[in-house]
């Protein structure tokens, strides 16, 4: 049997207001989609839906070809770039791996040589605060000193330090600590230390 609320009405599961009689039928027009919208409206939602299908469309194309990018390249350090880096070749062809490494790539290095001990360069400036870091000088005083005993050799990885601002420069560096290039490569550098020779 209907439920009896004074002043209402009891229609297909929903109490409507008003006691007069059930509610008037709703004006076509005013229907939710295309089908029901009013003629002046039609072409709106049209566009709507095809700028809609046209956003999906192009999104899983982009999708599909990040996903066939990783699945024949690989991403993030097993990426082909990194695993044919010329320069990390170079490292493994000339420098006894007993030496240390000082890069601005150590996680990169690590993970793709097993290379024993990878080394940060001193960070002249916070990453986060943008402000200079004070341990910046004992810890350049420490690279230095690793330099030139031989215990230590410096890998520049200019792919990975163009977006690192905060690590000073290759060349920076190269100057400041007096440093030789021992190995040069289209994607980086690498150095050790030579004594100057002193003229008699």
């Amino acid at each position: 049997p209907p439920l009896l609320i004074p002043g209402c009405w009891w229609l297909g599961g929903w109490v409507v207001p008003g006691g007069g009689g059930p509610p008037p039928p709703r004006d076509p027009g005013d229907a939710i989609g295309s089908a029901g919208a009013s003629p002046s409206r039609r072409p709106i939602i049209a566009v709507t839906w095809t700028l809609a299908l046209l956003f999906a469309i192009a999104g899983i194309a982009r999708s599909a070809a990040i996903a066939k990018d990783l699945h024949d390249n690989g991403g993030g350090f097993a990426h082909v770039k990194w695993r044919t880096s010329p320069v990390l070749a170079a490292l493994r062809e000339h420098v006894p791996r007993e030496r240390m490494l000082y890069s601005n790539a150590p996680g990169a290095i690590y993970l793709l040589t097993g290379w024993p001990i990878v080394i940060s360069i001193p960070a002249e400036y916070s990453a986060s605060s943008r402000l200079p870091n004070e341990d910046y000088p004992q810890r350049l005083a420490r690279m230095t000193d690793d330099l030139r005993a031989g215990r230590a050799v410096m890998v520049y990885l200019e792919r990975y330090g163009s977006g690192r601002w905060y690590y000073p420069g290759g060349d920076q560096l190269k100057k400041r600590l007096g440093l030789h290039r021992l190995v040069h490569r289209s994607d980086g550098d690498i150095y050790d230390y030579v004594a100057p020779t002193s003229r008699p």
